[in-house]
């Protein structure tokens, strides 16, 4: 993503100077610093610097201050030498990382307020992106926005995968880490010396068993006895999938009379089986309400169950990009740095601040005066902390430093007014 004037390069590589060159302790050294390789942007090139080997935090602070990197990423996996060629560098073992991105959950937002720019007249429009502006004919660029909605569907999606790492695979929280990417999701790092022995086949495993990648519900205690031809299933109490197809079924019997859900059910259930579920929903959910009740219900067919029960597993797995997490070489954003597309902070979360974790507000590390004078192309309405802003289209505006630097890195915004 570029800027839209060389102003605003400086004005955007000025501010992340001005937090790099406080006290670091903020910074999250890394495990192990001398065994990872490093890379980086810097503002102005579009070209990745890699294979850097940092001895210590001291190294890693002199980076910060001398390039004022835009990105900078450090490698999951752990080198007898990082600096030399990928086949040369000898791996030793890798964390175990997860990606949660809100580009790859099926969130209807993405249509509503991402959008192609032309940064030469501020033409603007939704997906698919013409190949130029159709207004002046210059080159545009798609711009990825974030909203609440988004955000809140990636956290539902970390807290699903932290529930799959605790009491199904039996990792302590002391050996994981969480972070807000900085733009539009999350990063979780799970440290063990025992895990980060693992190849891509155990990590492949891994993903499949978070995602429900081939999980055939007959397996897991759902099916038709031999005997009595009454369906069988598991109970809510039940350990790992079984517990979680059960209780992801009762969880959509209680959503079934939500019309909002009707065209979700139609195109997931086909439309003949939703009806059938939706004209029998307060007897199902009354059945349910204590124990799994299979079969319930003589006008639904065993086949009908089994489609829910499928749809359940969708709706109970973890959603993250499996090709990070598969990945034994994977370079990462580095912790509690920030994100050049956005100006927000890659910030490390606590456990118990998940929940609660506002990411409008907590990353934003830039005060908010002095206020800055800009003209907006074009956004969609946003929130920086408490206030929001937009939607703005050809408009000069003033606004807090902490938006001008949103705005900026973003690419929409300029402080070459024209």
């Amino acid at each position: 993503m570029s800027f839209i004037a060389e102003a605003d390069l400086q004005f955007a590589r000025g501010a992340f100077r001005s937090y790099y060159e406080r006290p670091r302790e903020r910074i999250e050294i890394p495990r192990k610093i001398e065994s990872r390789e490093f890379g980086y942007f810097v503002f102005g090139e579009n070209i990745m610097v890699r294979h850097l080997s940092l001895r210590d935090a001291g190294s890693l602070g002199s980076l910060f201050i001398e390039r004022v990197p835009r990105h900078i990423y450090y490698s999951s996996a752990f080198f007898h030498s990082p600096s030399a060629s990928m086949e040369r560098k000898g791996w030793i073992g890798a964390e175990l990382v997860f990606d949660i991105d809100a580009d790859h959950l099926p969130v209807r937002c993405k249509a509503e307020h991402d959008f192609w720019l032309c940064k030469n007249c501020g033409e603007h429009g939704p997906k698919p992106t013409p190949k130029g502006c159709p207004k002046c004919q210059s080159r545009v660029e798609e711009i990825e926005w974030l909203c609440e909605h988004c955000l809140r569907e990636a956290r539902n999606e970390l807290l699903k995968l932290l529930d799959f790492l605790e009491l199904s695979l039996g990792i302590g929280s002391k050996d994981i880490t969480l972070n807000f990417s900085g733009h539009r999701g999350y990063h979780v790092h799970v440290d063990d010396d025992h895990l980060n022995s693992m190849d891509q086949h155990a990590r492949k495993e891994i993903v499949d068993y978070v995602t429900g990648n081939g999980l055939d519900v007959s397996y897991h205690g759902l099916y038709l006895s031999r005997g009595s031809g009454s369906l069988i299933g598991p109970d809510y109490s039940e350990p790992s999938w079984r517990g979680r197809i059960a209780r992801g079924v009762y969880d959509l019997l209680g959503q079934l009379s939500d019309p909002s859900y009707e065209a979700y059910f139609s195109e997931n259930l086909t439309p003949q089986t939703y009806r059938r579920f939706l004209k029998r929903h307060e007897l199902l959910v009354k059945l349910w309400s204590s124990r799994p009740v299979w079969g319930a219900a003589s006008a639904i067919k065993p086949d009908d169950w089994i489609k829910l029960a499928e749809l359940a597993v969708r709706r109970q797995a973890a959603n993250i990009d499996t090709v990070v997490t598969t990945d034994v070489h994977r370079l990462i954003r580095m912790i509690n740095t920030l994100h050049g597309k956005t100006g927000l902070l890659s910030l490390k979360i606590g456990y118990d601040e998940v929940e609660n974790f506002d990411p409008f507000r907590e990353p934003m590390l830039f005060p908010d005066q002095p206020s800055v004078k800009m003209k907006v192309l074009y956004c969609p309405e946003f929130r920086v902390k408490e206030k929001s802003y937009g939607p703005y289209h050809n408009q000069v505006v003033e606004v807090p430093f902490s938006t001008a630097v949103f705005m900026v890195c973003k690419g929409v915004g300029t402080l070459g007014l024209g």
